[in-house]
């Protein structure tokens, strides 16, 4: 015997639905989380980065005269000035020579404004971490002749200077992939010493040679910082181009985001839309027990339902279930 079963059409294609609307779904919830965290993160590194630069700050730490050297004819001499500076930008800087030859020139600075080149200065290559503080050194290498040299030891201090140029090097980063923004920076910082008895005092900086105020060689405090800064017009130039990048990422991945949201959405609205719909009846045969058989006369099946009749091969007469 055969039985007629009616089977809702939508469960026997439940698997295949399942599999072609819930993977893309996965797909585009990954990616819209996978947005999501790129805008956050684009976000807070605009801020982190916002001003574009901030000054390096430096306060002096002393100076000292190295060894000299006399002969017939001129005097030699050297000397190092140490600041302790800091690095308050959220990515690394490095400070180095504007050129191979020197970051500049060395000055004794008479009455009147008066300047006589004497020798050249070198800053040693220094790498601040975000945050960092760290030394920065200028060497001084002096040499005059030695009418000169005696002619300074007789005085009671002299003031030597030094206008020289910086190559500050900015290395911002974004998820990994960084870049180099160089910088010239020019400053002009000096000291007052007694060459007869090698004391030095401290040291101070300014943007130019005609700007700098030098402490008295015996004042023990530095009072205020030096600040490496860059012009405005860079840091106009800077900012617009930092703002134009992050902007930029971050109208991308809203508009990304925006766009894999309303595809899930309607994935979803597909998934249980069809869900609601009335299910449509297909038959199904099973075989049916002895004991499930109907007699003759009984119930029929309902006439909207499409069913076929079976015969039994081995009943001659047939029978509907």
């Amino acid at each position: 015997w055969t039985a007629r079963v009616l089977v809702p059409r939508a469960q026997l294609q439940q698997g295949s639905m399942t599999s072609a609307i819930v993977a893309p779904i996965a797909c585009l919830v990954s990616l819209l989380a996978t947005c999501s965290w790129l805008f956050v993160y684009t976000a807070y590194a605009f801020l982190r980065h916002t001003p574009v630069y901030r000054a390096i700050r430096c306060t002096s730490l002393g100076s000292e005269v190295g060894d000299t050297q006399y002969d017939m004819i001129s005097v030699n001499m050297s000397g190092v000035s140490v600041k302790s500076c800091v690095n308050p930008n959220p990515y690394p800087m490095i400070l180095a020579e504007w050129s191979s030859e020197g970051a500049g020139q060395v000055f004794v600075l008479r009455e009147g404004h008066e300047r006589m080149a004497v020798g050249v200065v070198g800053v040693p290559e220094v790498h601040f971490a975000p945050g960092e503080t760290r030394n920065l050194t200028a060497v001084i290498h002096v040499s005059m002749s030695t009418a000169d040299a005696f002619g300074l030891m007789s005085e009671d201090t002299v003031a030597i200077a030094a206008e020289f140029r910086v190559l500050a090097t900015a290395q911002p980063s974004y998820l990994g992939l960084s870049a180099s923004i160089a910088e010239e920076e020019t400053e002009a910082c000096g000291f007052r010493a007694r060459l007869a008895t090698y004391e030095v005092g401290l040291a101070a900086c300014a943007k130019a040679m005609d700007e700098l105020v030098l402490p008295g060689i015996d004042e023990t405090d530095a009072t205020e910082e030096d600040l490496l800064e860059i012009s405005p017009e860079s840091f106009a130039a800077k900012a617009h181009k930092k703002n134009l990048f992050f902007t930029s990422l971050l109208a991308a991945q809203f508009s990304l985001g925006v766009a894999l949201g309303c595809c899930a959405f309607q994935l979803l609205r597909r998934r249980f839309g069809q869900g609601s719909r009335k299910p449509r009846f297909v038959a199904d045969s099973v075989p049916a027990p002895a004991a499930a058989t109907h007699e003759k006369g009984g119930a029929a099946p309902s006439a909207d339902a499409h069913v076929q009749e079976v015969s039994n091969e081995e009943d001659p007469q047939g029978a509907q279930v």
